[in-house]
């Protein structure tokens, strides 16, 4: 299972306004067998990603949301180290953050991490230190 956490300020219509300050993500997950992605050709798994975020609309936030409500014990949809096990993975992409450019009067970061990837199956997308377009 491959979990994706995405930013839905953009997806929603109207979209959430620049100032609004908080959360606005939905986890999309897409389900594969593991001998399928061994077999398959690259351009196939990530074209299978693409198609997913691709789903991600103001319809589709919708949805998810009025499903949300219906759950009586918002506890049970809670993910943390119990949910990111082997074989599950879960990726965040931070390649949009300008971390770079951070400058607090003693120059650019040399470098920048998140605090706590400890478990299991959890990984961020980080654009290089020297922004040439490497992750």
């Amino acid at each position: 299972m491959l979990y994706i956490p995405t930013d839905g300020r953009s997806k929603l219509n109207p979209p959430v306004p620049p100032g609004y300050f908080g959360n606005a993500v939905l986890g999309v997950t897409t389900i594969a067998r593991a001998g399928d992605l061994q077999s398959e050709p690259f351009t196939k798994i990530t074209t299978r990603i693409h198609q997913l975020l691709k789903r991600i609309n103001d319809e589709y936030i919708r949805s998810a949301l009025d499903c949300i409500e219906k759950v009586p014990d918002l506890t049970t949809l809670v993910r943390g180290p119990h949910t990111f096990r082997c074989p599950n993975l879960n990726v965040n992409s931070w390649v949009w953050l300008p971390k770079y450019d951070a400058d607090f009067g003693w120059g650019r970061p040399i470098y920048m991490a998140p605090g706590n990837v400890v478990q299991e199956g959890k990984l961020c997308i980080l654009r290089s230190p020297t922004d040439d377009g490497r992750l």
